[in-house]
């Protein structure tokens, strides 16, 4: 991949790794927060380096990824982080009293 496809990656999704968070341009490797590019679904899974299977990512999100497509970690950090619009924000539970249960 050409530096020039990877930061058509990073610009396309605005650099945001897919955890939520900012990518900051100014990182280099090996600094885990720089960036990477992520294969959504891996090559060795049939995957293909179609911008379509490609995301950014920092480089920790996306080793600590593995093969795995991520879509569950995601949609956990999202519920978490309250990013996305369609699941609510988890509360702390409370008694009758408005007290929070441990």
């Amino acid at each position: 991949m050409t530096k020039k496809q990877r930061l058509a990656i990073y610009e396309r999704d605005g650099w945001y790794c897919f955890c939520g968070k900012p990518i900051d341009s100014a990182l280099k490797s090996p600094d885990p927060m720089s960036a990477s590019v992520d294969h959504i679904y891996a090559r060795v899974d049939g995957g293909t380096d179609d911008p379509a299977n490609l995301r950014a990512a920092h480089r920790k999100c996306n080793s600590s990824k593995g093969r795995h497509t991520g879509v569950l970690k995601e949609r956990r950090q999202k519920r978490k982080f309250g990013t996305d619009r369609n699941q609510p924000v988890p509360q702390p539970l409370r008694g009758r009293d408005g007290q929070r249960l441990t």
